[in-house]
């Protein structure tokens, strides 16, 4: 099986972060700035391998899932609830919204470093 593999932009994280606070309120979706940056972090760690995502679908009904939301053209509606994320007591992982930051920043240059053997990347 082939492996396509989307090139990777050079992402300049402290300027798409400059504006963001706490108090953000989100565009599209129900994550708050701090939550987002995390959950993208949480990503990072996935694809590397640093971390196991639980799978809360039945075995049974995963191939309709993977349909539905990862082979799929159509983008997530708007304000979008994940069946397993509601946003009720939320721990952040990091101290402070700049250390969740910083966590994503290191995560995305190990991401770079990660694959850059693999597929030809760029940091």
């Amino acid at each position: 099986m082939e492996t396509t593999f989307l090139s990777f932009p050079e992402i300049n994280l402290e300027l798409l972060t400059k504006n963001l606070n706490t108090e953000t309120k989100p565009l599209w979706g129900t994550l708050n700035a701090w939550q987002m940056i995390e959950h993208l972090s949480d990503a990072m760690m996935v694809s590397l391998g640093e971390f196991e995502a639980p799978v809360f679908t039945d075995d049974d009904k995963v191939a309709k899932i993977k349909r539905l939301f990862i082979d799929s053209e159509s983008p997530f509606r708007k304000d979008f609830q994940s069946p397993i994320f509601r946003g009720d007591g939320i721990v952040f992982r990091n101290p402070t919204f700049n250390d969740a930051i910083n966590e994503l920043n290191s995560y995305m240059a190990k991401f770079v470093t990660y694959y850059e053997p693999e597929f030809g990347l760029s940091s």
